[in-house]
């Protein structure tokens, strides 16, 4: 991992781990070949999927650092390939596909770290087949908040300190088509607990707890 993305998490780590809901600062360019709709409808997205976790979630672009602004939690993301959806070529019938070949959060020692890849290369081919049919608006709607969750699966990871995964929801090992364009699809309730920190007897919070929180046991 290059020096920057750890300094960016450095700097953003802050004493608040007691606040109900805690802040997070997701710190990522804006995907490549991403259109300024659907990266709008990501962001919208990845916010309605975190708020029940507690979770208030900034996007911040690299050199959007200012002194005096804190965040409980911080996360590093990259995108590879191109997020222009709707230049593939595919016009294959794929309809399922393991979250984990989607994106990959890092894994050192056993330690989950706060750093998440998405091969949008991969979203945008299984995308294809579904996103053809719309225009507009509703084709924006859709990619984005493919996106949004292919992130968000890796976010719970991440929160959640786990490589485990659930039965429905979010936290669900395999995505299909519908599960990445359908209206209503969120984190169950299991998952949304894990994400949530442990409350411990006697204790209100401290800098090394968000420490913690964001860098994974």
């Amino acid at each position: 991992m290059s020096a920057i993305p750890w300094a960016v998490v450095a700097f953003l780590l802050t004493s608040a781990a007691h606040a109900q809901t805690r802040t997070l600062a997701l710190y990522a360019e804006k995907p490549s070949g991403m259109d300024s709709f659907t990266f709008q409808s990501l962001r919208e997205e990845l916010r309605r999927l975190l708020a029940p976790a507690d979770v208030d979630f900034k996007w911040k672009e690299a050199d959007q650092r200012y002194p005096g602004e804190h965040f409980d939690l911080a996360i590093v993301g990259s995108f590879d390939g191109s997020c222009a959806f709707g230049d593939s070529s595919s016009r294959g019938n794929v309809s399922l596909a393991p979250a984990g070949s989607l994106a990959h959060t890092e894994i050192t020692g056993g330690r989950i770290l706060p750093f998440f890849r998405v091969d949008c290369s991969g979203l945008s081919e299984m995308l294809e087949p579904a996103l053809q049919r719309y225009q507009g608006w509703t084709r924006h709607t859709m990619a984005g908040r493919a996106v949004a969750r292919v992130i968000a699966h890796e976010i719970y990871h991440i929160l959640a300190k786990s490589v485990d995964h659930h039965d429905s929801g979010i936290a669900k090992p395999c995505f299909s088509l519908h599960d990445l364009t359908r209206d209503a699809f969120a984190f169950d309730l299991r998952s949304l607990a894990e994400m949530r920190p442990v409350q411990k007897p006697g204790r209100s919070g401290s800098g090394a707890d968000a420490v913690d929180e964001a860098s994974g046991r």
